[in-house]
């Protein structure tokens, strides 16, 4: 869909950012590798820090009930000007063409339980849009015309954190999935490799699922291969959504280096062109709420930049990743779970429109001020705001993640993440498969 053309208030024009107290120095390596299937994904296990510390360092501002404050090698963020932001965003700015203001969170309703008679029955295909003949043939899309699951209702997983899975694995959780009326769930695939992930995608499309890839890579490093082919594989299976890089503004996603839009923009947008060509949907990857450069701040520079460079044009085919972590903060927090409000207020702001939104982290985890019924009642209050699809723009919120060493998955840091492990269903996990509104 193209630019409106319509002015919105720009919601980031008076913050500013330093580099006060940034440390450009690659994070410490670990000991040795902690999961994956083959030498690339170790290779990079072995640079970054541990998942836990990663996880942790990333969600550690929400632990604060205000304005958060700035750890050695974070961005430093006037506050004052950014609690306008926050106001600003939490509010809705005014609405492009005339919609209705945002809603609020409705309260929290306990969960009803129903036997598993009552689940539903398999659903039909995913609705998929034609690949086009090339680029020539390209027109805009609108939100309506992006592909959603049949059945909506928003609910995102992230599947287990490796690159492969055995059929067995693939049964077990994509019934799990299912079982919790999941939608959309987020799969890694090895960069542009083809195979290892067939079986996987074939059992998501077959119950209904929306499958979103993102493509792997080693940090911030040019996507090689034969991307056309892997892309036009794949969407021929049911695949639309490609996320391409993740966490951008995040140094330990960028070995070391300070985020830099520029850079990012130089591998995104060729990368991006070939998976748009090949009848694909790419997706910008998903800034870090925690990062050393401000998220807002990274998402408002690029598109400018890529205005500048003239590539708007990639943007009526472009969804946003969205990380949107909640920690303990509650549900009407515009810091966490309706983080991407702040997202739309500035694509609004320099597009005149919204644009499509995918979850491909996120969700409320066991700790600091959150214990395991906290976790269950912020969750569950989470995806059945999704249910209803208040913000059009806004496609899912996926919880991170489905299982890890029950399906596979070798770094134990993740442990305390899965829905199931190895001892079996959290209270969490029951609760979304006893969910009677599905």
């Amino acid at each position: 869909m193209p630019s409106t053309g319509v002015t919105v208030p720009d919601p980031t024009a008076s913050i500013t950012t330093t580099n006060r107290g940034v440390q450009l120095g690659p994070p410490a390596p670990m000991d040795a590798p902690q999961g994956g299937d083959n030498p690339s994904f170790g290779t990079w296990l072995v640079t970054a820090e541990s998942a836990f510390v990663r996880k942790q360092s990333q969600m550690a501002f929400l632990l604060g009930g205000g304005a958060r404050s700035i750890p050695p090698g974070g961005s430093d963020v006037d506050c004052g000007q950014r609690q306008l932001v926050l106001r600003n965003a939490a509010a809705g700015l005014a609405p492009a063409s005339g919609a209705s203001p945002l809603p609020e969170l409705t309260p929290l309703e306990t969960a009803s339980r129903a036997p598993a008679s009552m689940l539903p029955s398999t659903p039909g295909p995913i609705a998929a849009i034609p690949a086009p003949a090339g680029a020539a043939d390209l027109t805009p899309l609108g939100l309506e015309d992006f592909p959603r699951p049949v059945g909506d209702n928003g609910r995102g997983v992230h599947w287990i954190p490796t690159l492969h899975s055995t059929p067995e694995t693939v049964d077990r959780f994509v019934q799990k999935a299912a079982d919790m009326h999941m939608k959309w769930v987020v799969l890694l695939n090895d960069g542009v490799s083809i195979g290892d992930n067939d079986y996987l995608v074939k059992r998501l499309v077959a119950n209904g699922i929306m499958p979103v890839m993102r493509v792997f890579t080693n940090g911030l490093q040019p996507i090689g291969g034969d991307v056309e082919s892997f892309v036009r594989h794949y969407t021929a299976m049911g695949v639309s959504y490609f996320q391409l890089y993740n966490e951008p503004n995040l140094m330990v996603e960028t070995h070391g280096q300070p985020p830099d839009v520029g850079r990012y923009l130089d591998l995104w947008i060729p990368a991006a062109k070939r998976v748009v060509a090949a009848g694909g949907l790419p997706g910008i990857g998903a800034l870090s709420p925690q990062g050393e450069m401000d998220d807002r701040q990274f998402l408002s520079g690029m598109l400018d930049d890529l205005l500048a460079r003239g590539e708007g044009g990639l943007l009526d085919r472009t969804w946003l990743a969205v990380h949107n972590y909640t920690g303990p903060r509650p549900m009407s927090d515009p810091d966490g779970f309706l983080r991407f409000r702040q997202y739309d207020a500035i694509a609004r702001a320099k597009l005149g429109r919204s644009l499509p939104m995918v979850g491909t982290e996120g969700g409320t985890h066991v700790g600091p001020g959150v214990d395991e019924r906290q976790q269950v009642d912020m969750v569950m209050d989470a995806y059945r705001y999704m249910s209803g699809h208040p913000d059009p723009y806004n496609f899912s919120y996926t919880y991170w993640i489905i299982a890890n060493e029950a399906g596979g998955g070798r770094d134990s840091s993740f442990r305390q993440h899965a829905l199931y492990r190895e001892d079996g269903p959290t209270a969490l996990a029951q609760a979304l498969s006893h969910d009677g509104r599905y």
